[in-house]
């Protein structure tokens, strides 16, 4: 009798002792997880009904840089995207995809930027929100033909952090949204802008906004290309810098 309690006893101590290290071993893989989430909002007042949103992880601004991650999301709202731990600053970048599945960013300018880089470290990210501010013109993305690009800087010494800048080129110096091309960019300093060749003249400007205003608040800044109309040909133009 005392054998058989002394083994129940036994057993009792081992099963214990299974359990235990396996939910160890559980919590170190879960611990030891190769990757973080950075998760947040995409706000986008313009976007129409049914337009999937891609959001991408980069290690840079660049024109030619890759995804390290990305997600793709019905429409604006909540995302939450696995980036590798080991993954260093990256920018957060959202674009609408076009009917045919390709990113609206490549059809003239990233959409909505976070502001700065994101830092992954061990732990999670939450509140990395994006505001895709602007809007697309039908013109870049639609456009099939020969197209040039516009090289310059933006020049605004007073920029704050946490503003936006969206250039827009327009075919008229009247009020209203850019018909030809736009582009956001997270900060002041060099940018490149692709338009169509059979352009002809055109008015470019840049607007500084804070991410919860509207694109025409009289809150916001308007830099403007000093030479105004600009003519665009057969070549790329250089120098088109953008300031007060």
């Amino acid at each position: 009798m005392i054998k058989k309690i002394i083994c129940g006893v036994v057993s009792l101590v081992l099963l214990g002792l299974f359990v235990f290290v396996n939910n160890y071993s559980i919590a170190q893989e879960e611990t030891g997880s190769s990757s973080v989430t950075i998760s947040g909002k995409v706000y986008c007042r313009n976007c129409r009904g049914g337009q999937q949103i891609k959001i991408s992880a980069r290690a840079s601004m660049g024109r030619d840089a890759s995804d390290i991650a990305s997600v793709e999301i019905p429409g604006p709202g909540e995302y939450s995207l696995k980036i590798p731990k080991n993954a260093g600053d990256v920018y957060l970048i959202a674009a609408i995809l076009l009917p045919q599945g390709k990113s609206s960013a490549r059809d003239g300018a990233t959409l909505g930027t976070h502001d700065g880089g994101v830092k992954v470290k061990e732990s999670d990210i939450t509140g990395v929100d994006i505001t895709i501010a602007g809007y697309k013109p039908a013109t870049m993305a639609t456009y099939k033909g020969p197209t040039v690009n516009i090289y310059g800087k933006i020049i605004y010494p007073e920029f704050k952090e946490g503003q936006q800048i969206m250039i827009s080129v327009k075919s008229s110096s009247r009020p209203g949204p850019p018909d030809i091309a736009v582009l956001n960019l997270p900060s002041p300093g060099d940018y490149s802008l692709r338009v169509p060749q059979n352009a002809g003249d055109v008015y470019i400007q840049a607007i500084i906004m804070w991410p919860d205003q509207r694109i025409f608040s009289k809150n916001n800044v308007t830099l403007r290309y000093r030479m105004n109309p600009l003519r665009i040909e057969d070549r790329n133009i250089m120098g088109v810098d953008i300031a007060r």
